[in-house]
């Protein structure tokens, strides 16, 4: 039951997340662009990929089709979700108004470690899909998704 439910509710979030990087079209590949990518045609190629990549992985998993496959890509995406926050935090200042176009123009983020962390715990989640110690790994992905938002709560609170 348990599974089932983090299998539908990741599968949303992957759905929701490919669908606003669709609608948002030249913005996101512009918020790639931020990122580091060299040029604006490979920054909408990739965008455009990314996003049909999430919607196909996330109806996979809400459809429960093709298991553990679309399982262990959402583990992969996240993991390299929080690996390209982090490189991008690390690489000095952010432009001005940099979001991390994680939901396209549905939901904005600025880019944070909180974010880093939320995408840890999000991939500690879908480990349990996987994994058989799902116990633990569904209470470090909640210790991931808690401390993502702890600090992104400090991030808020004006100075």
């Amino acid at each position: 039951m348990v599974v089932a439910m983090v299998r539908c509710v990741i599968g949303a979030v992957f759905i929701a997340s490919g669908l606003g990087k669709v609608f948002a079209g030249q913005e996101f590949a512009r918020t790639l662009k931020a990122f580091g990518i060299p040029s604006f045609a490979w920054a909408f190629f990739l965008g455009r990929w990314l996003a049909y990549c999430e919607l196909a992985v996330g109806l996979l998993m809400v459809l429960h089709f093709g298991s553990p496959w679309p399982e262990r890509a959402s583990i992969t995406l996240f993991l390299l979700f929080g690996l390209a926050v982090a490189l991008r935090i690390l690489a000095g200042p952010l432009p001005r108004n940099c979001g991390c176009g994680c939901f396209g123009k549905l939901l904005q983020s600025k880019i944070s470690w909180a974010l880093v962390f939320r995408n840890i715990g999000c991939a500690a989640l879908a480990t349990t899909l996987v994994a058989d110690s799902q116990i633990v790994l569904l209470l470090l992905g909640g210790l991931g998704l808690t401390l993502g938002s702890i600090l992104h709560g400090f991030e808020e609170t004006p100075a």
